[in-house]
């Protein structure tokens, strides 16, 4: 059972005050407390409304941008939009280069190769470009969600005779690139950069651009930005288009994923289609995911889609191998140390963030996976909250060859003769940085409540808080000390938990997936503390509100009195 921290414990008598304070408490608990943050984050305004205060770019930096693009275009100047290989820069990618190309720009895409260029703009992919360039006077070259720590690449670039734009969402360093502009912010993702561009641009030329803010809406989704503010705005408005979309790449992708548009939310894109997109660039080339979201052909769709999916299958299928010898290695290592650090020469560089995660989740330390290769490995690294990754690398930056990312997610490059040296300093800044409470794994439950408040109502009330998550998670309950109607295991192999619980005259069903071992410890009688989402299930045309189960804990019988009299 995990640490439960509960905000709130909801006292009232009458049933609509009871409701109200619910709503209330799930407000405060996101931060929100004045009459105008709720209003913004119950009806979020179209980003294309948002202030430029809402967005936290250098306004300078921005306009010079805009205005070295705009002229880019109006001189017919060769402009290279360079992306990345994850979902978030494969949709940054399409939302500047469709925007480009619409404004008529002489503008192409280039989305490096993991195991070729490796990460962003890199010297590599820079004397490909040279030699596709090589006669054009002067290209420009846009990143997009990557550049913003290029210092090398960027001045390699410059002396290759082209122009540089960044826009990038990644940490900063001390220092920025001397690109020619810098449009920078860590408030959204990459895709939502891109996309604040686009419109910039557009604007400056008085057109509209094209309508790609539900690729935006993916890209904020897969890269995991906080879901409030201007993310927020992005991605409820994003998803409302994600509905309606008219994209052939997108709704082949939703047909092969058996997808009902109508009714996508952030599940699907989360568990459905950014795995899909980002399989190409952890297997293949990234480009076929770009082609899929920019294709005009059904024919061409159906192909990518099926390349998309299959690709995924065996990014999933070596991901559980490799994951596995990982498990074996952390077992068999020092299980006292505070960070986890494994590396092997056959973990391909593709799937090393996702053996992070999973080792992350499964001991609940900040994990460094590496892929070794003949004199350098590539490293993906995970964190967990209170545990700054990024900000402990670049502690260590004299013994990295280069590194990247946010406080959460992180990947590097280092000497294979420095390995010994790094995994040692960074275990001695864990040992100093992260306490025993940092170690347990919390869970938030927003309120404690009692059964009988969990009508329709409720359920139609906490919708307003869609889309649900990082930063504004899909709300946790507790109720406390309810009766067992009925427990069982359930599912393939008896993994999971089905069970029915009753307070007063309340009864509702649960299921709590994963859970299926909890079963022999409770029976019908019994009494439990549950931690719970409210779900609304529908079968055989049947709908209704069941709790779907996030941890329970048996509540101990007391003991009974001893018959013994003194």
């Amino acid at each position: 059972m995990k640490v439960w921290k509960i905000h709130k414990i909801i006292g009232e008598n009458n049933q609509q005050k009871r409701q109200d304070s619910i709503i209330k408490s799930l407000l405060k608990n996101r931060g929100l407390t004045t009459k105008n943050q709720i209003e913004k984050f119950l009806h979020p305004p179209h980003p294309q409304d948002l202030k430029p205060k809402d967005l936290s770019f250098n306004q300078t930096e921005l306009t010079k941008g805009v205005k070295q693009i705009k002229q880019a275009i109006k001189k017919k100047q060769s402009i290279i939009v360079y992306g990345d290989y994850d979902a978030d820069g494969i949709c940054a990618t399409a939302i500047l280069w469709e925007t480009l190309h619409h404004l008529g720009a002489q503008a192409l895409p280039f989305i490096p190769e993991r195991l070729k260029h490796g990460y962003g703009i890199s010297k590599k992919g820079l004397d490909e470009l040279t030699k596709n360039y090589a006669s054009h006077p002067k290209p420009l070259i846009i990143t997009v969600d990557n550049g913003i720590v290029a210092h090398t690449a960027v001045k390699y670039a410059r002396q290759k005779g082209f122009d540089v734009i960044i826009s990038d969402h990644h940490v900063a360093s001390n220092t920025l690139p001397k690109a020619n502009a810098i449009i920078h912010t860590t408030k959204l993702s990459g895709s939502g950069v891109a996309w604040v561009l686009s419109q910039a641009i557009a604007k400056s030329l008085h057109k509209s651009p094209p309508d790609n803010l539900e690729l935006a809406a993916i890209g904020s989704l897969a890269d995991m930005v906080p879901l409030l503010q201007a993310n927020r705005s992005i991605v409820k408005h994003g998803l409302k288009k994600l509905s309606q979309t008219k994209r052939i790449g997108l709704l082949q992708l939703f047909k092969d994923a058996r997808i009902e548009p109508q009714k996508i939310s952030t599940y699907e894109i989360n568990f459905m289609i950014t795995p899909r997109l980002n399989a190409m660039g952890r297997l293949g080339h990234a480009l076929d995911s770009l082609r899929l979201l920019c294709t005009k052909s059904q024919a061409r769709a159906s192909k990518l889609a099926q390349i998309l999916s299959s690709t995924n299958r065996d990014r999933q299928q070596l991901t559980e191998d490799q994951l596995l010898h990982a498990l074996d290695l952390v077992r068999k290592s020092n299980r006292e140390e505070k960070i986890i650090i494994v590396g092997h020469s056959d973990y391909h560089e593709g799937v090393i963030g996702l053996i992070a995660g999973r080792l992350m989740e499964r001991y609940w330390r900040p994990t460094i996976v590496l892929s070794h290769g003949k004199t350098t490995s590539k490293a993906s690294a995970r964190s967990i909250p209170g545990f700054n990754i990024i900000e402990t690398l670049r502690q260590a930056s004299d013994l990295l060859v280069d590194v990247g990312g946010h406080p959460m997610a992180a990947g590097f490059t280092v000497e294979n003769k420095k390995i010994d040296q790094l995994t040692k300093k960074l275990q001695k800044i864990a040992h100093q940085k992260i306490t025993d409470k940092l170690l347990k794994k919390t869970l938030d439950i927003d309120c404690e409540i009692k059964l009988a408040d969990i009508n329709w109502q409720l359920y139609r009330n906490l919708a307003q808080f869609e889309p649900f998550g990082i930063a504004n998670p899909q709300p946790v309950f507790t109720s406390r000390k309810v009766e067992v109607t009925e427990a069982r295991a359930v599912g393939q192999e008896r993994k999971h938990l089905k069970l029915s619980v009753r307070e007063g005259k309340s009864v509702l069903p649960g299921i709590g997936f994963g859970l299926g071992k909890l079963a022999p410890k409770i029976s019908a009688g019994s009494q439990v503390d549950l931690a719970y989402l409210i779900d609304e299930n529908n079968w055989n045309g049947r709908k209704e509100l069941q709790l779907k189960i996030k941890d329970l804990s048996p509540v101990p019988v007391p003991a009974r009195p001893s018959n013994n009299a003194f």
